[in-house]
């Protein structure tokens, strides 16, 4: 099977159209919960990186099976078309299903099946018996047995989330471990193929600034005046931006998921404009989940890489600590 490539940009492009609107955003919002409740209640949460990989699956997987009812965009991974009549609520509930089971309990987390199995009958029984229930069952399923098809072997289950003899440098501006911790975070999750990027290399970010530069020193000077503890190292943080880094501090997709679910909401999206088969708007979830795996890939690629431990940069005319009470 092919691998599709998109560029990032096109994340927008192909989940985006007009059109008549015919059903609510129940199932998606729905499974989008479900997938967050199921990592929280795993643990899986604490681990954003292997978190956000399922959440693009099983969104990619929702996509695909929508658009295989209702053709008005180029496909993730799935190339065929539905039964015309085909339920989509039935869809959306087996890609989001046979997605989630399949990745949790190769995570090993089998507690969560019981879950699942039990949102996914929830659903099932809401959907009157007949053709259209079961052929949209079978192409749900299919659009899930595509996308699995397509990660199983991405690299996901070789890499080294906690790696304590990765290289620290000595020089100003070398990477150090992040204080208290003494191990990079997943430093080789950039192998992974990213889901929207021809490769992980298409959008790396710039060198980073000369150390004896203005820009490098108004940065770190910006850092140290805003980033002490306030108690043992003095901080010119206000009480409002002290709140606002605390409430970035949360599992990046659980949050960002709960705030696109928000939105839907607010905004009364339909099934159609939440995942983009025929909708009227924008489709939030696949945008969402797809733009959040795609920066934690590019970063971290080449010989570049930059593990998930924050760089501290010791390079000033006169070079100070930096206290375990950053952030």
């Amino acid at each position: 099977m092919k691998k599709c490539v998109i560029t990032f940009t096109s994340v927008v492009l192909f989940f985006v159209v007009g059109g008549a609107c015919q059903v609510t955003a129940d199932e998606v919002t729905k499974w989008n919960e479900t997938a967050g409740k199921a990592a929280s209640d795993s643990g899986l949460s604490g681990n954003p990186l292997f978190h956000s990989r399922i959440n693009a699956m099983t969104h990619a997987a929702i996509h695909d099976a929508l658009n295989a009812i209702n053709r008005l965009y180029r496909p993730y991974a799935l190339n065929e078309r539905a039964t015309p009549g085909a339920s989509p609520e039935a869809a959306v509930a087996a890609a989001a299903y046979t997605v989630l089971v399949d990745q949790f309990n190769l995570l090993g987390l089998p507690a969560q099946q019981a879950t699942l199995d039990a949102a996914y009958a929830s659903s099932l029984a809401l959907i009157p018996a007949g053709t259209a229930k079961t052929t949209g069952i079978a192409i749900g399923e299919t659009a899930a047995a595509v996308i699995l098809d397509l990660r199983e072997s991405d690299g996901w289950n070789t890499q080294t989330l906690v790696d304590f003899s990765y290289p620290e440098g000595t020089a100003p501006g070398e990477y150090r471990f992040t204080p208290p911790s003494t191990f990079a975070f997943a430093p080789q999750w950039g192998t992974l193929p990213p889901f929207t990027l021809h490769n992980a290399t298409q959008f790396r970010p710039g060198h980073p600034y000369a150390l004896s530069g203005k820009q490098y020193a108004a940065d770190f000077n910006e850092v140290k005046s805003l980033g002490g503890n306030g108690t043992t190292t003095p901080s010119a943080r206000t009480p409002d931006q002290t709140q606002i880094a605390l409430f970035w501090v949360e599992s990046s997709p659980l949050q960002w998921n709960r705030i696109a679910r928000a939105v839907s909401a607010a905004k009364g999206l339909t099934l159609w404009e939440t995942h983009g088969s025929s909708g009227c708007s924008t489709s939030l979830s696949p945008m969402v989940t797809l733009a959040l795996l795609t920066p934690s890939i590019t970063t971290t690629s080449g010989d570049r890489s930059q593990p998930f431990a924050k760089q501290r940069r010791m390079a000033t005319p006169t070079p100070v600590p930096i206290q375990p009470g950053h952030p």
